[in-house]
C-alpha cells in the first residue's frame, strides 16, 4: 500500500522574474494505491488520486487486473478539469534474453470541462507496439509504432526509434560492458 500527500503554498522571491505572476494558490495532492500480485503474477491494483488547487478539484480512480503477461484496467476522472473514462491494456513478452516485445492499447472518452453535454465529449484511441533490443549491456535500441485516432486526426501514425547508451558502470569502470548477443 502506498499513500502520498503533498501540501504546498508557492512563494516567489520579490527579486525573481516570476514575481510578476500573482494570485498563486495553495496546491494539495493526495494519492493512495494498493497492489497485490501472487507468485504466478496474477493480481490487482486499486488507486485513487485527488488534486486540489485553490477552489478547483479533480479526482481519479483506477482499477487494474494483473495477468502473467498483461495488465488490463479502467480509469475514471471527474472534476473541474473535465471528465474522462478510459479502458486500457498493456502486454509484454520477453521473447529472448535480449529481446522484449510490448504492446498497449487504450480507448478514452473525455470532455474538457465537468458535466459537459454529450456533443462535447470526444473519443481517443491509441495503439502502440514496441521492441526493445539489448545489443550489449549498456547499449539498448527501442523501436516503436504508435497509432492514434482522435478528433483532430482520423489516423495519426508515428514511428519512433531510440538508442539508450549507458557508459558508466561504476566508480572506476567505463565503456560498454560485455553482454547481449554481441559477445
Amino acid at each position: 500500500m502506498t499513500v502520498q500527500y503533498v501540501d504546498r503554498y508557492p512563494t516567489i522571491d520579490a527579486a525573481s522574474w516570476f514575481s510578476r505572476f500573482t494570485g498563486l494558490e495553495r496546491i494539495r495532492l493526495a494519492r493512495a494505491g494498493v497492489r497485490w500480485e501472487s507468485e504466478g503474477r496474477w493480481g490487482g491494483e486499486l488507486e485513487g488520486v485527488g488534486a486540489y488547487v485553490g477552489s478547483r478539484t479533480d479526482a481519479r480512480m483506477g482499477l487494474a487486473i494483473l495477468l502473467p503477461v498483461a495488465r488490463v484496467g479502467y480509469s475514471l476522472r471527474t472534476g473541474d478539469g473535465g471528465d474522462e473514462n478510459s479502458v486500457y491494456g498493456e502486454a509484454a513478452w520477453q521473447a529472448r534474453p535480449w529481446l522484449r516485445l510490448e504492446g498497449e492499447a487504450s480507448y478514452l472518452t473525455y470532455a474538457l470541462f465537468a458535466d459537459a453535454p454529450e456533443d462535447q465529449e470526444r473519443d481517443l484511441t491509441t495503439l502502440a507496439a514496441r521492441a526493445r533490443v539489448e545489443l550489449r549491456s549498456g547499449l539498448n535500441v527501442t523501436a516503436e509504432v504508435q497509432s492514434l485516432v482522435n478528433p483532430v486526426y482520423d489516423r495519426d501514425v508515428r514511428v519512433l526509434l531510440g538508442v539508450d547508451l549507458a557508459m558508466g558502470r561504476g566508480a572506476s569502470r567505463f565503456g560498454l560492458d560485455q553482454g547481449g548477443w554481441l559477445r
